[in-house]
């Protein structure tokens, strides 16, 4: 029996963006992700991308509180003179937070971003995806939240104009969030979270007969402090990982017991001589051109 009602992480805006601050706290991803806009970004990206284009228009889904949308438009700058960006974000406090890493900015006086405070879904029930083409749309680790992903990836490629690129960036079949969710089934069951990986996503632009170009990063987190359970922030963190509120007060003691061992299992972490646990999430960066 559990102690408390089950209540999934994303149905709880305000403790999500409490997890989600603790997760990012023990993850580098936003300086992973730079460094690969500097290896990867300006070749994949931007140099393949139709010259002339004034503005670029692109799209960003679930942008969050645009750490790597920020890279990736200083590198877009440096080819076109002016972006215009239209930011879909649900978080009312994430895209409060993107908006003041940009405003007063010098580097993106040349850039018009325009505001939509909605869910994927709610964006899509009220734009045509023909009506105003992208040169570039991408969804970086936001397809987990969408009810839909087939039709949202189909979505995204009729919104590119011709020669536009799509990116979407997911964690793959084999990192250790896809283990959790499939050693765990009490974690995703009744979750309105799905654990969409990179393999889906191939699948879907096979079917859709698009030709993709891929690229793989990872990181390790340090995920000690989820082992004290005394700990806010390491508490946190767990909610983030299991996905749900408060996962040490709604799970039984022999669950927690049981996951907590997993994660410092060689499936998921290398643990340091120190007794460090540092959880290894693995990544790919999956590209389409519109012909």
């Amino acid at each position: 029996m559990y102690s408390i009602k089950k209540v999934g992480l994303f149905s709880d805006p305000d403790h999500y963006s409490k997890a989600y601050h603790a997760f990012e706290n023990l993850s580098a991803k936003y300086d992973v992700f730079s460094s690969w806009s500097q290896d990867f970004f300006q070749e994949a990206v931007v140099d393949r991308l139709p010259p002339k284009r004034d503005p670029l228009r692109m799209l960003g889904i679930g942008s969050g509180a645009g750490e790597a949308e920020y890279d990736m438009i200083q590198y877009l700058l440096k080819k076109y003179d002016r972006v215009e960006n239209r930011v879909v974000e649900p978080s009312e406090e994430r895209l409060d937070e993107y908006q003041k890493l940009v405003t007063g900015d010098p580097l993106m006086k040349n850039v018009e971003f325009i505001w939509e405070s909605k869910s994927f879904e709610e964006f899509r029930g009220v734009v045509d995806a023909a009506a105003k083409p992208y040169h570039f749309v991408s969804a970086l680790h936001s397809l987990y939240h969408v009810t839909d992903p087939t039709d949202t990836l189909k979505f995204m490629y009729d919104s590119l104009e011709r020669g536009g690129i799509m990116l979407v960036i997911l964690s793959t079949a084999d990192s250790a969030f896809g283990k959790i969710w499939s050693r765990f089934p009490a974690i995703s069951t009744g979750s309105n979270y799905m654990f969409l990986h990179t393999d889906h996503v191939k699948k879907t632009l096979d079917w859709m007969e698009a030709p993709y170009y891929t690229f793989r990063g990872g990181e390790f987190l340090d995920i000690t402090s989820c082992f004290d359970s005394q700990s806010k922030h390491g508490n946190l963190a767990l909610d983030f990982i299991t996905t749900i509120v408060n996962f040490r007060k709604w799970a039984t003691p022999a669950l927690v017991d049981e996951l907590l061992d997993f994660l410092k299992s060689p499936q998921c972490s290398n643990v340091t001589s120190e007794g460090s646990v540092l959880f290894h999430d693995q990544w790919e960066a999956v590209l389409v051109q519109k012909p």
